[in-house]
């Protein structure tokens, strides 16, 4: 469940607005030493499995080369179901290209990368853009749309496919981010995955 978790919203962070109000460019502003947490709550049920679980995620830019790749620490708590912890956090070193996309062996071997292909262009309101990307495991590929842009705030929505070995999921949801490329939260449904349908939330914390 962490894993699915992951790889619904792990990729939706990295955007950043451009300078028009019609258009928004996913590519990162970040600075050394940045760092963004998130809360992710899984709400469950079917299957026998009502519930849910948080953790939390935190990126923290460690540097910015010439080219504008980044280096950054990846880290996650451990699940927390019912109060008690499960199982263990992790953190890992990743090296994204200048659009905040994973590079290498880390754009193949993060799960919770693979709804992290966004086009390198500006897209515009009400403008609906396919996305495809693999990983080890599979594949995630949908389409995301400009919804709006006001009061410093871009709405977003996102259909998509994930597919890993035999298990094939649906997921439906919406993004804010912020003018200043803030990823503020995310809502999304998901369907087709072992535990029945569940919702997840990704809501910035600090």
């Amino acid at each position: 469940m962490k894993k699915i978790s992951l790889l619904v919203v792990g990729g939706l962070a990295l955007a950043s607005l451009g300078s028009a109000q019609s258009t928004f460019t996913f590519k990162p502003k970040y600075k050394a030493g940045q760092t963004e947490t998130y809360v992710i709550t899984t709400s469950m049920g079917g299957k026998g499995a009502a519930g849910s679980m948080n953790m939390s995620m935190t990126r923290k830019v460690l540097r910015i080369m010439k080219n504008g790749d980044m280096e950054m620490e990846v880290s996650t708590s451990a699940p927390n179901i019912g109060g008690n912890a499960m199982g263990k956090g992790s953190k890992m070193k990743i090296t994204t290209d200048a659009y905040g996309q994973p590079k290498g062996g880390a754009a193949s071997g993060m799960d919770f990368s693979a709804t992290n292909a966004f086009p390198k262009r500006p897209i515009k309101i009400g403008e609906v853009i396919p996305f495809k990307t693999k990983t080890v495991q599979g594949e995630t590929q949908g389409t995301i749309k400009l919804v709006s842009i006001a009061g410093g705030i871009a709405r977003f929505a996102l259909s998509s496919t994930i597919k890993q070995q035999s298990m094939s999921m649906k997921m439906n949801g919406t993004m804010i981010m912020t003018t200043n490329s803030v990823l503020k939260s995310m809502d999304a449904d998901v369907t087709g995955g072992p535990m029945g349908p569940i919702h997840v939330r990704m809501e910035l914390k600090s």
